[in-house]
């Protein structure tokens, strides 16, 4: 009635995972490999296995990552600096884990083969969000820069690039590469 689904719709949109419909639900989809079934709820009798316990964490670490990200953002003093990071705590956090993609990989697979407990979830919880913490610095020089580059080079402004799948891929590409001393 307000508008509420419509900001919903929107912020989500900005988001490349949410942006390829199926891609949303075969993460979700815990069933078999992509293919077997057809996304979709699981079946009755579903009982964990470390394969859904790896998917899980995947996504708790991706959340982790984000929110870590977004506390830092929230921490800088520079007003300008803050509102255009904020926007893109979502690439920070794919920056940041493309940077330590096989440390974060070992956590979650360790974890995995761990039975299913809230002490599990809280020791990744923590290691995730320490990874976030040390290594924001690297994300936010590679995002900035990335952005500015976009923005120069395609013209526009900040939030049609954010939108744009080209500026993700360019932002993976920086990722992919050593960070240069600045």
């Amino acid at each position: 009635m307000k508008g509420y689904s419509s900001k919903l719709r929107n912020s989500l949109s900005r988001r490349e995972f949410f942006r390829e419909g199926d891609d949303y639900y075969k993460a979700f989809n815990l069933r078999g490999q992509e293919g077997d079934e057809v996304p979709g709820p699981l079946p009755d009798g579903f009982a964990p296995d470390e394969k859904t316990n790896a998917r899980a964490l995947q996504i708790l670490a991706a959340r982790c990552l984000e929110e870590s990200c977004r506390i830092s953002v929230a921490a800088l003093q520079d007003k300008h600096e803050r509102g255009s990071l904020r926007k893109g705590a979502y690439y920070m956090a794919r920056i940041i884990y493309l940077k330590q993609q096989s440390h974060v990989d070992r956590i979650i697979a360790e974890a995995s083969t761990l039975e299913r407990k809230i002490e599990v979830s809280r020791n990744l919880i923590s290691a995730v969000n320490k990874i976030g913490k040390d290594t924001f610095s690297i994300g936010k020089q590679i995002f900035s820069k990335g952005l500015e580059a976009y923005v120069a080079d395609k013209g526009g402004n900040e939030d049609a690039a954010l939108k744009n799948s080209e500026f993700a891929r360019r932002v993976d590409d920086a990722a992919a590469s050593p960070v240069s001393a600045s």
